[in-house]
């Protein structure tokens, strides 16, 4: 066989297995581990769900997962996730599964599988590329703040899926044919696209910003390329939803902006950036989302520049270039990283999961790029890169399996402490709770600062 065919086939291999794998891991932790649990949001976010299971309809909980509706507020936050949570306690019920927290923990599995499967799509339309596609939704599944969140009862178990979500709908829908023959066909695709982006709409009000650009930058595209019922069809789905929960996201982003400035959620960025490195994106992802920005950033630069100078074209005609297909969809990846970079620079408020929002911004950005430059697509060919693609999986998981095997005394001695940085890696050998009374949390002199 030659060379080549066993690197690929190692590599095949490695990918699959290494997603596969994990997933089980997340399925074996909802049934076999003692789940995390605090006197703080998980436990009043459990508590929210297990009252409104019981003043609700089965029909009433399907309709808040499938319809428009207002997010209830939760001491000052979107709430969305609530009603995964709600029908969780209801399809347990339904089968004859009395234990809430085991409904809870198979329905963060059922977000991870689905953020993995997005992923997965997303990755192969951009690169063409199954080994490839499966790397990337396993860095993605694999970052400690992915997998450690999924074992929460947190509302960024919902921001973590809807932003790949949003991301791939908005461009996949953008990048799509518009010469069809089939007006019924192009208008059924735009529906299930703006369907699909709009169910994100209330998952958390930090990702609304995420929501709004990336709705508006897909109905700026079908307008420009005169694409006409499938923008109306998009601008009416969308604004079913956006009327009911507009009120609420306002609301939120109110509380939000007034958490802002508390002192003691701020952490310098000497000391934020090594810790999301390692203990949220983890250094695999890290590192390639980095890598691959930059030199998307550094071609587009240069192609753009040359375009100039050998074309003499206006810069007004370069613009209006870029306001067409995929072109527009990643300048509002990049009008989202610049955004969310923005905040984390002049919040006060700088815990750990902001991190999250410009990880999306720059998997959008990177993902879009192989799609609207097939040439890029050949590097994939390298075998060089798919060694260093081998060797990345390798790394994740060695630091997500010390992390939840290691850390804390294999998990003996973890406990969360407030207004700290959070750890995102959630040991799977954690402690049972000694009553209702006891949890993982505790004070000044805290064994969690010593991972």
């Amino acid at each position: 066989m030659p060379k080549t065919s066993v690197v690929n086939t190692a590599f095949q291999y490695l990918a699959f297995g290494s997603l596969l794998a994990l997933l089980c891991l997340r399925l074996y932790a909802a049934l076999a581990t003692t789940p995390i649990h605090t006197p703080w949001d998980d436990d009043h976010f459990r508590s929210a769900a297990r009252e409104n299971a019981r003043a609700q309809t089965s029909a009433t909980a399907l309709r808040h997962l499938t319809l428009p509706w207002s997010p209830p507020i939760f001491e000052g936050r979107l709430n969305g996730y609530d009603a995964w949570l709600v029908g969780a306690l209801k399809a347990g019920r339904w089968a004859g599964l009395y234990n809430p927290e085991l409904s809870f923990q198979l329905v963060n599995s059922l977000i991870l599988l689905l953020q993995a499967l997005v992923v997965l799509l997303f990755a192969r339309w951009a690169t063409r590329d199954w080994s490839m596609a499966a790397t990337f939704a396993f860095l993605h599944v694999s970052a400690p703040i992915v997998f450690g969140t999924s074992r929460w009862v947190h509302t960024e178990n919902l921001v973590l899926l809807a932003g790949p979500t949003l991301s791939f709908l908005s461009a996949w829908l953008l990048a799509s044919p518009s010469d069809s023959r089939v007006p019924l066909g192009r208008s059924l695709r735009a529906g299930l696209a703006a369907y699909g982006m709009a169910l994100c709409c209330s998952a958390r009000e930090y990702a609304a910003p995420t929501f709004v650009v990336l709705v508006g930058a897909t109905l700026l595209g079908l307008v420009v390329q005169k694409r006409w019922r499938e923008t109306l069809v998009v601008l009416l789905v969308t604004t079913a939803f956006v009327f009911p929960w507009l009120p609420s996201v306002i609301e939120a982003i109110r509380a939000t902006l007034g958490k802002g400035g508390h002192l003691e959620y701020f952490h310098p960025m000497s000391e934020w950036i090594p810790h999301v490195t390692f203990y949220s994106v983890g250094p695999s992802l890290t590192f390639v989302l980095a890598v691959l920005v930059v030199v998307v950033a550094v071609q587009g630069w240069r192609r753009a520049i040359r375009r100039l100078s050998e074309t003499r074209m206006s810069v007004g005609a370069v613009v209006r270039g870029q306001l067409s297909g995929l072109r527009i969809a990643a300048w509002a990846q990049w009008a989202l990283l610049g955004f969310y970079l923005a905040g984390i620079l002049w919040t006060r408020n700088r815990v750990t999961r902001p991190a999250i929002m410009p990880m999306g911004a720059a998997l959008g950005i990177v993902l879009i790029g192989f799609r609207a430059e097939p040439w890029r697509r050949q590097w994939l060919a390298d075998a060089r890169i798919k060694w260093a693609a081998m060797g990345l999986v390798v790394l994740s998981w060695c630091v997500l399996l010390f992390q939840l095997l290691v850390a804390f005394d294999g998990g003996k001695t973890y406990a969360h402490a407030g207004f700290r940085l959070e750890y995102f890696n959630y040991p799977l050998h954690l402690r049972e709770l000694a009553g209702p009374d006891d949890s993982y949390v505790c004070g000044d002199h805290c064994l969690y600062d010593r991972p």
